[in-house]
């Protein structure tokens, strides 16, 4: 028999536990972070919760979540294995170093996944999900079924889960673009000069490939693609594949290190190079 769950985005509501119990007493919402390497944000992470289909929940869901909030999902799996195979998607490896959260659970973001995808790679990814059910805000639900059953599958601290830096970014195109905006207005700030020559096509090209390549060195967060973005105003937008950048290349590659602790080296060489460049001026 198939049962109707909830997949819910903590990150979109007060304290989301909470408000389902004052929805429905009789629920158990389950936090998809719960045993895994992001159990300290469980509360901002995906949460499953089984709902009856005509449930006040469920009702609520329709009426003013199903746009932004979250997921609809049928099964007739075991609890623990539908619980198991949705933990296992919560994080993806990224050009097959970087380990970043996936928000799967974000309609917007399972358009892009799920629907462009061939019946035997929906499967994979469904597991023992029958449907997922999503609206984007404008009234109109989409769905996507299982076609064949398939063996689920387990969270483990590697994700099995893998996507080239295109892949992933394709998935978050609105977010990164008002990303892009926000690194532009960075380096106009401390290098006003960078992109003075660039009309605005121009400038989001440029921090789009700015920040596709502090990927390729493992560095994704804001704060480290920021940090990027001022090693590429003032080297330009190869860096760092010319020949003098061969310093930099091998900081940023260096063993043992963390992308973020590598990245802090090749600051460090940047500003001793301006210093040596300063002093040969003068």
């Amino acid at each position: 028999m198939s049962h109707t769950y909830l997949l819910l985005d903590g990150a979109r509501f007060e304290h989301l536990p909470t408000l389902l119990l004052t929805l429905d007493s009789t629920l158990t919402p389950y936090p998809l972070y719960a045993n895994t390497a992001y159990s300290l944000v469980s509360d901002l992470g995906p949460w499953l919760v089984r709902v009856e289909p005509d449930g006040q929940v469920a009702k609520t869901f329709r009426r003013d979540w199903q746009g932004k909030h979250g997921l609809w999902l049928e099964s007739d799996a075991p609890h623990h294995l539908l619980l198991g195979h949705l933990s296992s998607l919560v994080h993806l490896q990224l050009a097959g170093t970087e380990t970043v959260l996936f928000r799967f659970y974000d309609p917007s973001v399972t358009a892009r996944w799920l629907r462009p995808l061939s019946y035997p790679e929906r499967d994979r990814l469904m597991g023992p999900v029958q449907l997922m059910r999503w609206s984007q805000g404008n009234g109109d639900t989409h769905e996507v079924r299982r076609q064949s059953a398939v063996l689920a599958a387990r969270y483990a601290h590697t994700p099995w889960l893998r996507f080239s830096i295109e892949q992933f970014e394709r998935l978050n195109q609105s977010q990164l673009e008002t990303f892009d905006r926000k690194l532009i207005d960075h380096v106009r700030q401390f290098a006003p000069t960078a992109l003075q020559q660039m009309d605005e096509a121009k400038q989001l090209a440029w921090a789009a490939c700015c920040r596709q390549n502090a990927a390729r060195y493992g560095l994704t967060s804001e704060a480290d693609v920021l940090g990027w973005a001022g090693l590429s105003a003032e080297y330009g937008d190869c860096f760092p594949e010319r020949p003098e950048h061969a310093v930099y290349r091998a900081l940023l590659s260096e063993p043992g290190l963390t992308p973020s602790q590598r990245l802090e080296r090749a600051q460090v060489e940047q500003i001793r190079q301006l210093v040596l460049s300063a002093e040969v001026s003068s």
